[in-house]
């Protein structure tokens, strides 16, 4: 019996370490990473710095995201849930939204009437970044 405390306990421990660890990065990029990137670098080149670096972070956040899913398989449902949403989350930003966001970007340089969808886009790829943020808490938390 004391085995399966141990695996349960350890378990516990590599979800809180994992979310935690995502949550730290995440929080870490917006605040320090994004906003300093702008005030170093011209535009252009903030731009293309940018649109290398948040693919890579939602490709962070999915790897993290499966883990965490692995080590609360025995967490309730509504747990499993949340982490299935937080792993949802980051594959729409990397693969839909990124992509149109960066499309729409190019277009926007010829054809201003663009800005608002782009204004939409970006912001709905923030929001999704912060209910993420807001999910981790509650998934550490909880588990």
């Amino acid at each position: 019996m004391d085995f399966f405390l141990n695996i349960y306990n350890s378990s516990e421990m590599a979800s809180k370490f994992l979310l935690a660890s995502l949550f730290g990065s995440m929080l870490f990029f917006s605040v320090i990473i994004a906003p300093s990137v702008f005030k170093v670098l011209d535009e252009k080149n903030a731009r293309a710095f940018l649109r290398l670096v948040f693919p890579k972070l939602y490709l962070w956040g999915i790897f993290f995201s499966l883990f965490i899913i692995f080590f609360i398989l025995q967490s309730s449902l509504i747990n499993q849930i949340i982490a299935i949403i937080i792993l949802v989350g980051f594959v729409f930003s990397r693969q839909v939204l990124t992509i149109k966001i960066n499309d729409i970007s190019d277009k926007m340089k010829t054809d201003k009437s663009l800005i608002k969808k782009f204004n939409y886009l970006h912001n709905t790829s923030v929001a999704i970044f912060l209910v993420q943020l807001v999910l981790l808490i509650f998934l550490f938390f909880s588990v």
